[in-house]
């Protein structure tokens, strides 16, 4: 008992008290509370006893907490109203000021995280309720987080603020399924414990509905489907939730000036989906998008590949990671073509034209050596040949065809280059 941290103790029982006000385990010493929550036990066979995992990690001191788990570190990290070259506006992290166990850490940050957030003011008994559903929400992330997290790998427990999203990222990996996960019903916390410690003063529950309500709320708040994704290589497993419409007006207005009346109108409901989300500067990936759209992986890749084709989207390959960016500079140089342009000096076009060609890039110039060789080379073929990405070729050859070097004609299968 000299590792636990009394005060966070008796802040807890307070808060068990008031939630379980004729409960019997008020009547019991802290070593017996304790017990009879599953934060100490006795060992049957050797007779030794102790503190449990779930005992040290929720009211333990900071410094028996830090030496038993040296792999796990506990953040927050607000990056709301950044000025200049500011990191962060606000930071909750080891610095000796306060216990660092999971009640303090938990109990520290939920005010943070819901600090902008309208509330109404009620008394229900002793307690007061001034609750709504998006705040239960965000406590589901938070209690998610922590119970099924792995304590026994490297990495970080963290919680970060941004002006229109909450990322909530524990270590370890999901035990379910993640269309499981969504259906809800099924509950396979890795801790146990800490999950029926949260549970008996109001913090989640233990049949598998918090992921179901917290889409249920972001659905009716009109919001961006939050995303959840299991991050295998980083061993770690990342829950999003944005805090912004789902296709908020005014980039809905700027997508329309930005494109031109035809061609806004002309994208299918889900590609005005995928661009509005990455339009001031997110990238989206294939996995996240699976959840927002409530498509298979086939089905949303065939989506990206049209809009990179379309140049609405750039592709950045990162290791097994590939994201998609907004493409407004190539979409914004179409729309400034004009069909009253074509009526220009034909002559100073074709100087133009040469005089760019004699600035070709290296990859440019590798790529009109391998079409001279095959007319019928692909895009598949020339990424192969020359080691480059997707968005890496597709810019150097639209730059290709923007200064009449090259051209393709026929289809993309069945197609070959023009080189003139």
């Amino acid at each position: 008992m000299d590792d636990i941290d009394l005060p966070t103790l008796n802040a807890y029982r307070k808060r068990f008290e008031i939630r379980n006000v004729d409960h019997v385990f008020n009547q019991l010493d802290d070593k017996e509370f304790l017990r009879n929550m599953g934060g100490y036990t006795t060992d049957r066979n050797t007779h030794r006893e102790g503190l449990t995992m779930a005992g040290l990690m929720m009211f333990g001191k900071g410094l028996p907490v830090r030496e038993r788990f040296d792999n796990v570190r506990m953040d927050y990290i607000d990056k709301t109203n950044l000025i200049g070259d500011s990191r962060w506006s606000d930071r909750l992290t080891y610095d000796g000021t306060w216990e660092n166990n999971l009640y303090n850490f938990f109990t520290r940050i939920m005010p943070k995280l819901t600090a902008d957030i309208k509330r109404p003011f009620k008394l229900q008994g002793m307690e007061r309720i001034d609750d709504t559903p998006v705040h239960k929400a965000i406590r589901e992330g938070m209690t998610n987080m922590i119970i099924h997290a792995d304590f026994f790998v490297t990495g970080v427990l963290k919680v970060e603020k941004y002006n229109h999203e909450l990322l909530f990222s524990n270590p370890g990996s999901l035990k379910l399924p993640i269309e499981d996960i969504m259906c809800g019903g099924n509950s396979k916390a890795r801790n146990p414990r800490i999950q029926n410690m949260l549970r008996m003063i109001g913090y989640g529950d233990n049949i598998g509905s918090g992921y179901p309500t917290i889409l249920k709320v972001w659905k009716e708040e009109n919001w961006r489907k939050p995303t959840l994704l299991d991050r295998t290589e980083l061993r770690q497993v990342d829950l999003t939730l944005p805090m912004i419409s789902l296709l908020p007006e005014n980039v809905l207005h700027e997508m329309e000036a930005h494109y031109g009346e035809m061609l806004f109108v002309s994208l299918t409901a889900e590609e005005q989906i995928i661009a509005a989300y990455v339009w001031n500067g997110e990238s989206v990936s294939n996995a996240e998008l699976q959840q927002l759209l409530g498509l298979n992986s086939i089905e949303v890749g065939k989506i990206l590949h049209g809009m990179v084709e379309k140049q609405l989207l750039n592709q950045e390959n990162k290791n097994r990671w590939t994201t998609y960016t907004i493409c407004k500079e190539r979409v914004g140089d179409k729309k400034g073509d004009k069909k009253g342009d074509k009526k220009g000096d034909k002559k100073s076009d074709k100087k133009s034209d040469k005089k760019n060609a004699m600035e070709l890039t290296d990859t440019e110039q590798q790529i009109l050596a391998l079409m001279r060789l095959d007319a019928s080379v692909t895009y598949g073929m020339l990424e192969k040949k020359l080691s480059l990405g997707r968005t890496t070729l597709f810019k150097a050859i639209s730059h290709l065809k923007e200064i009449n070097v090259v051209s393709r004609e026929g289809g993309r299968k069945n197609g070959h280059w023009v080189i003139r």
